[in-house]
């Protein structure tokens, strides 16, 4: 309502990053170079501390795809709730933290909610599209 910035995801990367030094708000649809090189230094980023946490390689690549989609705070929040439900383990994704979601759960777009998306990215992610690519690369 004041007008002041919430959080800057560009402005971020760029202060962390001095390979996207080029990037602005106002080239960011024209250099799909920028684009895909922030997209692997955020995965890079979301892994490394999370694959330290997360000994499976496997569940840390859904924690960091989570973080991707979803800020690396809410999964930080969602690895504690995990941690003081009973019979989840917070260094697995699926079903047990992703069964814990401290998401808002009311509708965003349509009837799915932020819960709803960052659940469906890695399960559509690491599910139905990556095994599309295995033997590809």
């Amino acid at each position: 309502p004041d007008g002041s910035t919430r959080f800057d995801a560009l402005a971020d990367m760029k202060a962390r990053h001095a390979e996207l030094s080029e990037w602005t708000w106002g080239n960011v649809y024209q250099r799909p170079d920028l684009q895909l090189r922030a997209i692997v230094l955020m995965n890079r980023d979301n892994y490394g501390p999370l694959h330290r946490l997360v000994t499976d390689p496997a569940a840390a690549l859904a924690f960091a795809d989570a973080a991707y989609n979803g800020g690396m705070g809410g999964v930080q929040q969602d690895r504690r709730a995990c941690q003081i439900k009973a019979g989840c383990n917070p260094a697995l994704w699926f079903g047990n933290v992703e069964q814990t979601c401290t998401k808002s759960h009311a509708a965003l777009y349509g009837t799915r909610s932020a819960c709803d998306i960052n659940r469906h990215h890695v399960e559509d992610v690491l599910h139905t599209r990556m095994p599309k690519y295995k033997g590809k690369v």
